[in-house]
């Protein structure tokens, strides 16, 4: 499957956000971009990507998670997940890009409420990145399960990326299982 193949031994993203004011155009455009799908989620999501990749010269993706829907009623779960993306695309060609995917894996772009019905696919552009604070607009923008993902994905692109892909270690803490990812622990314990 496409998502858990996706190469993470690429040298990290340089991101000086302070060159970034502005791109000149002909230049890649950055984006943070949102992906979500309720029907057949593993494989929709993995055939977007797949789609999608050709239009880009680089993608880095968040984890992915599962949740709710939100502002419709359905009996599927979403899977969502962030990528931070760079392509020659500018945001109209982009999502026109986005809506063809979406039409090419089943969603009916036509119908007045397809916002509110199950979706192979949903791909939204959360914001172009000119800066950091364009980041953190679209966290702040974000609803409360897509902050967490933002959060990381940033963390990723900021950081060095080879540091934060060693291995992961999980221990035991008086009967907690801590060291997949950050986690409160409350004290006394209990």
């Amino acid at each position: 499957m496409l998502l858990s193949s996706l190469d993470h031994s690429s040298p990290p993203v340089s991101l000086n956000f302070t060159a970034l004011s502005s791109v000149a155009s002909g230049e890649r455009k950055r984006y943070l971009i949102g992906i979500g799908s309720n029907l057949d989620p593993h494989s929709n999501v993995s055939r977007a990507l797949q789609s999608l990749l050709p239009s880009v010269e680089r993608c880095i993706v968040s984890r992915a998670i599962q949740t709710s829907a939100v502002g419709m009623e359905t009996d599927f779960p979403f899977i969502n997940l962030a990528a931070y993306i760079e392509t020659s695309l500018d945001a109209v060609a982009l999502k026109a890009r986005f809506n063809a995917i979406e039409t090419s894996l089943g969603r009916d772009r036509t119908d007045p409420l397809c916002k509110v019905k199950d979706r192979p696919i949903d791909l939204d552009i959360l914001t172009e990145v000119h800066s950091l604070k364009d980041c953190l607009y679209a966290i702040e923008d974000s609803p409360a399960y897509g902050r967490a993902i933002l959060f990381e994905l940033l963390e990723y692109l900021l950081f060095d990326a080879t540091a934060l892909d060693q291995q992961t270690v999980l221990f035991n803490f008086e009967g907690i299982s801590l060291g997949l990812t950050p986690q409160a622990i409350k004290f006394p314990l209990n």
